[in-house]
């Protein structure tokens, strides 16, 4: 219910609050990050708290109750272990994007939990012209919709329609044409033989293999059949290359508006903050080391989300100007300090 307005809000309950209805809203009001919009009207008496989380160990969850107190939010398994949170110092932008990396490699190396997670690792900022000062040169781009078909559905869906044509073509019908191969007995050896391409990274080595699959088919039909030099196999090995270049692409594009990310799971976050540092604003008002409250409610949820997205491990890059001796002090008894010495290079 974060995600919607007040004024919607008023219209559900005007038109679902009555005697026959159980009207219940879901979600989580910290998690409130449209700048402008009221946060949620919670009336304690009406509510069923649930405060506990799979997704990160206590290590992450005593900080995100400092953020926001009211969370109480906790690890709901004992063995679950992330790692101390890191403030990161520096003095250079430019170094920060490839110290984070460092830092990765280094939990890959002594933590086979971490190195074996399948959850992608992300640079989060709060404004899109932030993705030049991470990475200089970069502009940040436009996320494109998650894939819609897995690499095995792409190949096969070529492979179908060459089918399917073929069989029409000699005198088939197509919805029957579709159906039959669809369904038919030999449908889970050419499954077996697209994941085998996939792990390859190619068609190189499995065309004979294919060609005859894709004959028996052919023959069961009467339609004629192929032999490797038809236009299908360079059609599949071009897919094939395509998705490897897409997914290297996708690899290098990790820089994500802190918005674009909530309600994912990551297996690290770099959380960087620039211009008029309002999440290190944030930081140092809840930790004690200064009593001015020079943010707003939403810039505290905006931090909430971006560190609860993580499994494992949360980096905060903050400027070392902003972190004087006494603050350090009481920050190091809860966070990690990493300071940047001098240029990276990797």
């Amino acid at each position: 219910f974060q995600d919607t307005h007040p004024q919607g809000m008023n219209l559900l309950e005007d038109l679902f609050i009555t005697p026959n209805n159980v009207f219940q809203k879901i979600g989580d009001p910290y998690q409130t990050i449209t700048f402008n919009q009221p946060m949620p009207l919670v009336r304690e008496e009406n509510i069923f708290r649930i405060n506990i989380t799979n997704r990160f160990g206590n290590e992450i969850a005593e900080h995100l109750n400092v953020i926001i107190p009211d969370s109480n939010i906790r690890s709901i398994l004992e063995v679950k272990k992330s790692f101390t949170p890191i403030i990161l110092l520096y003095k250079d932008k430019n170094d920060i994007y490839p110290t984070f990396k460092k830092i990765i490699q280094e939990h890959e190396e002594h933590d086979a939990n971490f190195r074996g997670s399948n959850k992608r690792d992300k640079v989060l900022v709060l404004e899109r012209k932030w993705a030049s000062d991470v990475k200089a040169g970069v502009l940040y781009k436009e996320k494109r919709q998650k894939r819609l078909i897995s690499k095995n559905e792409a190949l096969k869906t070529i492979i179908f329609d060459f089918i399917i044509k073929r069989i029409v073509y000699d005198g088939g019908t197509l919805s029957e044409v579709k159906e039959w191969l669809k369904n038919h007995s030999q449908v889970h050896l050419l499954n077996k033989l697209l994941i085998k391409i996939i792990k390859k990274g190619g068609i190189d080595g499995t065309e004979i293999e294919l060609k005859n699959l894709i004959n028996v088919f052919l023959e069961e039909r009467g339609s004629s059949k192929i032999n490797i030099n038809n236009n299908l196999f360079k059609k599949l090995k071009d897919i094939t290359f395509e998705i490897q270049v897409d997914e290297h692409k996708e690899d290098e594009d990790d820089i994500f508006t802190i918005h674009s990310v909530k309600g994912e799971t990551l297996r690290s976050v770099l959380l960087v903050d620039f211009e008029e540092k309002h999440l290190t604003n944030v930081l140092l008002h809840k930790y004690g080391t200064s009593q001015e409250e020079n943010y707003e409610y939403t810039h505290q949820n905006l931090f909430y989300v971006a560190m609860s997205r993580v499994t494992h491990l949360f980096v905060f890059a903050m400027q070392e100007s902003d972190c004087t001796s006494e603050i350090k002090k009481v920050l190091e008894k809860k966070w990690r300090i990493e300071e940047i010495k001098s240029t990276v290079e990797v």
